[in-house]
Parts: C-alpha cells; structure tokens; sequence
C-alpha cells in the first residue's frame, strides 16, 4: 500500500471542537421553535415501545432497565415524555451508536470487516462512521479529503490526485476504487454513487439523454426491441458522461497521472473495449481532438480532464442527495430497509415517497427540510428531533399503521 502523502496532517483537534453533546441538540431544538408535543400526547405504555425501538437501532440492544423502570413509573405524561427524550438523547450520542454506525455501513458500502492486514477494505465504513459519530454534516462522505485511522481523521488519502481538491470522500478512498473497478471503465463507480447517495438506480431520472446517441458507441444504442430487451442507451447517454472523472485510476484503486496522459497521446487505450467485451469501439464524445465531452460543470485537472473532488462536491449539493440521506436515516429509525445493499441488483433505503402508509410521503419532504434547514446535515440531532417526534413515536407504538 502506497503511504499517505506529505499532507499528512491530523485534524482530531479540529473536529473535537465541532463535537457537541446531547443536551445542546435538545436544547438548540428547542430554541428554534420545533413543536415538540408534550408527553399528555402519549401514554407510558407508547414511549416504553417507543424507548424499545430506539435502543435496537441505536445501540442494537434491548433499553436500559433504570429507563424501563423510570417511565413506568411516572406519574404524569409530561414526565414520562421527559425520561423518554432524555434516555434516546443518551443513546443516540452513546458509545454503542459508533459500532451501530459501523455495521451499517458495511452494509451500505456492502464491503468493510476487522482486518489489520487490510485496512482498505474498511476505510468507506469508518470515514461514514467517523462523519456521524463526529457530528460533521454528512456531505462530508462525499467531500472529504481525509481518510479515517483508529477514528483519527489524516488529511490525504491512498488515492493520492495531485491536488486535495480533487479528493472526494468514499469515491476516492483506495479500497472502495479497487472493489468496484470491475472491466476499467468506469461504469461501476457511477452507477453505485447514484445508488449510495442519490437513491436512485440508472438511467437518470434527471439527466436522460445528457449524451445524444448518436455519440455514444453503437453497442450502447437503444436495444428495447432486441433480445436483450432493455435500453442501453438510457443508461449510458448518462454515465457515459460521468465516468471520464475516474479516468487516472487503475485496478489497484490509485491514482496514475499518467493513465490520463497516456490517453491524451494514444485514444486507442480507451476507445477500444477488450475482446472479451466483443471488442466494439467505445467512442468517448470530444472537445477538440482528445479531451473527453462531458456536459456537467466539473473543474478539470491539469490535462482538462474533469475531477472526482468536483464532480462529489456537486453531488453533495443536490437536492436528491439531501432526499436521499433523510430517505436512509428515516428508514434506520423506524426500522424499515435502510442500509441497502450495493451491486448490480442493488437494495435501495426504503421509498417514502413510494409507500402506501399513510403520511409517509409528507413525512418524507417535511423531515428533507428539517435535515437540510435545521440540522445542516448533522445527522444524530436529525435522529434525536425524529425520535422524540409525534412522526416517530406514534409509528412505532403502532398508532398510525
């Protein structure tokens, strides 16, 4: 493994001082005007289930039995709701929330386990795990451009490109590159981003069409009549765009200045697929005579190649991001498919949007909002304010079905 380059630099101190503790996120809630309901709304017997729910998906184990016994026993259900709030505030910022958020995105990222001989292979997981748990705004999987050693924040990553800002979180961490490289064409990379941040599987349901066909190989042409029976093209007008950004890096998940520069001097390196691939051309639109076209407003490098730093930083921006993130967060809560799973047949965060309960679509753009416009991404006082919502509690007691 190459070593980390001389921007090593550790930000520990930095972000111990954004680290906030519970009592603030309730407090700051509360400041801002947030209805929260008071305990009359529920019964001891509905935050008990409540309380149950929380402690499985924050700390994978049942609620503490002091918590159990406390809420029981209050004599009024503004008390009751008092004990609640403060026990999920508790859990939420608990050490078990940390190795929670660890599982959870090894399953996201569907790749990550305990091997020192292997750091890569868990270095998505831990820079997630280390975003949520450190209170940074969860745009960060997307931008940074540190990776995460023993929850220690290093700037610089493996994937070293020739300047920081052309470092994008996951996407250019080693281990995830080199897990999802499969023929060297890019493909794989932007089909998962879509799926692990934008929730959505291609074509892209905002961008059909971004490349026109006649641009795009032959082989990638509409084949809805053929016996393939599906449009490649649909998918492809699109990623076909995007995938120039992972242009420098090889099977090993590095970046090689020189692969660009190889491509610039010789376009049979990339124009031509392997013959295992039925050796088409790949006809890469251009600017000029041998700078890939691509239509989406990203920095370029040195060699007017677009960036991966450029292209996460947009993403992170979007609005179906934000969706996305609430979409996923929500669904951990309430206990619904959330994680996911990545590949080719990919399970996507439950679809709020899509279901047939009763106020699930609503709650979906009412808690995007608080997400993105209270919270500014931040996702445990996200988890906090749902959990002790009228949304959250009366789902999970059972109240509304």
């Amino acid at each position: 493994m190459r070593m980390i380059s001389v921007y090593k630099l550790v930000l520990a101190g930095t972000f111990i001082l954004a680290a906030c503790n519970g009592t603030q996120t309730l407090d700051s809630a509360e400041e801002e005007g947030h209805s929260r309901l008071s305990g009359e709304h529920f019964s001891n017997s509905e935050l008990l289930t409540a309380l149950r729910s929380v402690s499985l998906r924050t700390r994978l184990k049942l609620a503490d039995a002091n918590d159990v016994r406390e809420i029981s026993n209050a004599e009024t259900s503004e008390e009751a709701f008092q004990l609640y709030s403060e026990a999920v505030d508790r859990y939420v910022y608990s050490a078990e929330f940390s190795g929670a958020m660890l599982i959870y995105f090894r399953q996201m990222f569907g790749m990550g386990r305990d091997n020192p001989d292997d750091p890569n292979e868990n270095a998505p997981a831990d820079l997630a795990t280390f975003v949520v748990t450190w209170d940074r705004p969860y745009s960060e999987l997307l931008t940074a451009n540190y990776k995460v050693i023993e929850d220690i924040p290093i700037v610089g990553q493996d994937s070293e490109a020739p300047t920081l800002d052309n470092l994008g979180g996951f996407a250019t961490l080693q281990g995830w590159l080199e897990r999802w490289y499969g023929n060297g064409f890019g493909f794989n990379y932007v089909r998962e981003i879509a799926q692990l941040v934008k929730c959505y599987r291609y074509p892209d349901p905002e961008s059909v069409g971004m490349w026109p066909q006649e641009e795009v190989s032959a082989k990638y042409h509409d084949q809805s009549d053929s016996e393939v029976g599906i449009n490649c093209y649909a998918c492809h007008g699109t990623m076909n765009a995007r995938r120039p950004v992972f242009h420098p890096y090889g099977a090993d998940g590095l970046y090689d200045a020189n692969r660009n520069n190889e491509w610039v001097e010789n376009r049979e390196i990339r124009d031509t697929e392997p013959t295992e691939f039925d050796g088409e051309q790949i006809i890469e639109p251009v600017q000029g005579e041998v700078v890939p076209r691509y239509t989406e407003d990203f920095d370029l490098d040195p060699n007017g190649f677009p960036m991966v730093g450029s292209y996460m930083r947009q993403i992170s921006e979007t609005e179906q991001f934000k969706t996305c993130t609430a979409r996923r967060f929500l669904a951990f809560a309430l206990g619904y498919e959330s994680a996911g799973a990545p590949g080719q047949d990919p399970v996507m965060p439950f679809d709020f949007s899509a279901s047939s309960k009763p106020g699930d679509e609503q709650l979906l753009v009412n808690w995007t909002e608080r997400l993105d416009q209270v919270h500014e991404l931040i996702i445990r006082p996200f988890l906090v304010d749902f959990m002790t919502s009228e949304d959250f509690i009366l789902r999970v007691a059972g109240v509304i079905l």
